[in-house]
């Protein structure tokens, strides 16, 4: 989508979200969202955090009816495509795991599989402050060791600051394990509701406007 402007919006004021309360995360969401739309007028909101969507989206679409707001979920219904073993695990923070959509999403799309919760509390702080590989990947360890003796062969990465450190976590869990995110899905989602809602740029560059955050600090983990 070439045409269309893109507002990044870094929380790094309130980041993480996972171990926030649900009052907390619906309020701070709903800042956000008012900035985007009042201050940027955004035509569509990606709620690019699966703790704020598993939490806050359902209220964030009854605060602002008029655009179209988008989350991300783990994407058990694509790990239940790709398991040939019946059994996966899915990588989140601690708020995600507890929430009513994750519970959801199993009974709907994996309910007669394996399905093996890995709570990681702190990842997304640690990714977000930028500490090194080393230390990502000691903690990474540390969340799969209790699962040292459950099989599983996909794993869905359910929070969008683990998709940065995706050759740390393949290190962990080994080449034989398929790691997935939404990232795609989501792209293509929007395209989709853009394109039927007739709200598609189809003229003009794009340009991207970065909203709290200083890329020259940014840590890109290799």
């Amino acid at each position: 989508m070439p045409h269309e402007n893109l507002v990044y919006l870094a929380d790094t004021d309130n980041c993480p979200y996972g171990t926030k309360t649900t009052t907390e995360v619906i309020r701070i969401s709903q800042n956000n969202t008012k900035r985007l739309i009042e201050d940027y007028a955004c035509k569509l909101i990606v709620v690019a955090c699966n703790t704020a969507t598993s939490l806050a989206i359902e209220r964030l679409r009854i605060k602002f009816p008029l655009v179209p707001i988008i989350g991300v979920v783990p994407v058990i219904k694509t790990a239940v495509k790709y398991t040939k073993i019946g059994s996966i695990a899915v990588m989140s923070t601690p708020n995600t795991i507890h929430s009513r959509i994750y519970k959801e999403l199993i009974d709907t799309f994996a309910s007669n599989i394996t399905v093996i919760s890995i709570p990681c509390k702190g990842l997304a702080h640690a990714i977000e402050n930028g500490e090194n590989a080393s230390k990502i990947e000691k903690m990474v360890r540390g969340y799969m060791h209790p699962f040292l003796n459950s099989k599983f062969d996909v794993v869905a990465l359910g929070c969008t600051h683990y998709t940065l450190i995706k050759p740390i976590i393949q290190k962990v869990v080994g080449d034989d394990i398929l790691l997935l995110d939404s990232n795609k899905a989501v792209a293509r989602h929007v395209q989709r509701v853009l394109q039927t809602e007739r709200m598609q740029s189809i003229r003009g560059n794009g340009k991207v406007t970065y909203l709290g955050i200083d890329i020259s600090k940014k840590h890109f983990y290799r």
